[in-house]
């Protein structure tokens, strides 16, 4: 009897902690090449969550003040409690605590709420001003060297009863 209890312990802590690192583990870098893919690309990336994950993180800074950032590849990689009463949801991408988007949100309607965020990219292309002048962003205004300190990634989202939730996605580079 002391034995089965034993095994049963052990197994169910294999079990456990296996599930955990499956679902984690599922999110790995994709090389994913959206509508430019420039040909140095500066640092590759994926993030996780909780509960999201993506695959495809690309930035570049090029030459004569040149960027490009490309996110893509989501996931939902732990089912939400929930799920299918989710109504709306929006990312947050900040570069040195300014945001790049509007806090709009983008509603579900009558689609599925994991194929809306399967279906989601974001790709931002530019020229960082010259001499602060012309239209800039959070990301324009971010540079090479700083890149890794200053990009921050969340997903919100929000139920039809008002509650909302906000994940950090936690992002992991690649050697390019």
């Amino acid at each position: 009897m002391e034995k089965k209890l034993i095994f049963i312990i052990f197994a169910s802590l294999f079990f456990i902690s296996g599930c955990y690192n499956k679902s984690n583990n599922s999110i790995t870098f994709k090389d994913d090449f959206g509508y430019l893919t420039p040909n140095s690309i500066t640092y590759k990336f994926y993030g996780i969550s909780e509960h999201f994950g993506f695959e495809t993180g690309k930035v570049y800074y090029g030459e004569e003040n040149e960027r490009y950032i490309l996110i893509t590849n989501f996931k939902i990689i732990n089912e939400l409690t929930n799920q299918d009463e989710i109504e709306k949801y929006s990312f947050n991408l900040s570069f040195n605590n300014v945001s790049m988007f509007t806090d709009d949100m983008t509603n579900i309607g009558t689609a599925n709420f994991e194929d809306k965020i399967s279906e989601s990219s974001i790709e931002e292309m530019g020229t960082s001003p010259a001499d602060g002048f012309g239209e800039s962003d959070a990301f324009l205004e971010s540079t090479k060297d700083d890149f890794k300190d200053s990009i921050k990634f969340e997903i919100k989202y929000c139920y039809k009863d008002g509650l909302c939730n906000v994940e950090k996605l936690d992002l992991k580079y690649v050697e390019s």
